[in-house]
This record gives structure tokens, C-alpha cells and sequence, in this order.
């Protein structure tokens, strides 16, 4: 039964006005990365569509501008998405705090859990395609 007590308690903790600073601090930052990496996904589409490659006629050079453009695109929809929750992450915090809306608060916590959870998932991802390449590399320099 104290137990119970314990975990009740633990779920009742109240935010003071330290923390409050903190959130509203950390929800700012969330938003100047957010924002920062939506412009550069921008810059980014722009410079893949804009930008020459290094032969300048023929099917070679479509080809690998389509790719280039292909594979930029890809990674900036993979950005948005993960930074979408970040955003939300940021607005949902700091009207949560603001005007004490604790439905909002935790919404904006949730946006963040998702953003993290993606970012582990795309981690271990990368890790292990890397672990790959250097055994695939291993392999190739013993034959």
C-alpha cells in the first residue's frame, strides 16, 4: 500500500516556478533548432535542383542529377517528419506552461518521446549499416 502512495505521489509532482523557466527555455531552443533545420532542408532542396554536376550533357548527367535530387529529397522528408515533432514539441510546451494547461503540456512531452524515439530508431539503424560496411570492407581486403 505504501508502495501505491509512493507512485501517486511521484504523479502528482507539481511544477514550480524553476522548472517552468526551464521548459519555456527549453521549448525556445527546440524551436530555434526546429525552425534552423527546416531553412536548411530549404537550402538544401534548392542546392540539389540549382547545383551542376560534374558532367555537364548527356544521359550521365541526368541521371545523376535525378539521383542527387532523389536522394536530397528523401533525407529532407525524413528531416521534416522528425523535426515536425520537435516543433510541436516546442509549441505544445510552451502554451502548456504559459497558460498552465496541463493537457497541452503533456502533449508537447509526447511530441518530444516520438522526436527522441525516431532518432534512436534512425540510430541504430546507421550503426548497424555501418557495422556492415566495415565487415563487407573487412572481408574485401582479406580475399
Amino acid at each position: 500500500m505504501e508502495n501505491q502512495t509512493q507512485q501517486e505521489d511521484l504523479f502528482d509532482v507539481e511544477i514550480d516556478a524553476t522548472a517552468k523557466s526551464l521548459i519555456r527555455d527549453i521549448s525556445i531552443w527546440a524551436k530555434i533548432i526546429a525552425v534552423s533545420a527546416f531553412v536548411s532542408y530549404g537550402i538544401s532542396l534548392v542546392a540539389a535542383v540549382m547545383g551542376k554536376t560534374e558532367l555537364e550533357s548527356g544521359f550521365a548527367a541526368t541521371t545523376g542529377k535525378a539521383s542527387q535530387i532523389a536522394s536530397t529529397l528523401v533525407g529532407v522528408i525524413i528531416g521534416v517528419v522528425i523535426n515536425i515533432f520537435l516543433f510541436k514539441f516546442a509549441v505544445e510546451a510552451k502554451y502548456g506552461i504559459d497558460h498552465l494547461d496541463q493537457g497541452r503540456l503533456e502533449s508537447g512531452f509526447s511530441n518530444l518521446r516520438i522526436y527522441v524515439k525516431i532518432l534512436g530508431i534512425l540510430l541504430i539503424i546507421v550503426l548497424v549499416f555501418s557495422v556492415l560496411a566495415l565487415m563487407l570492407v573487412g572481408l574485401g581486403g582479406r580475399g
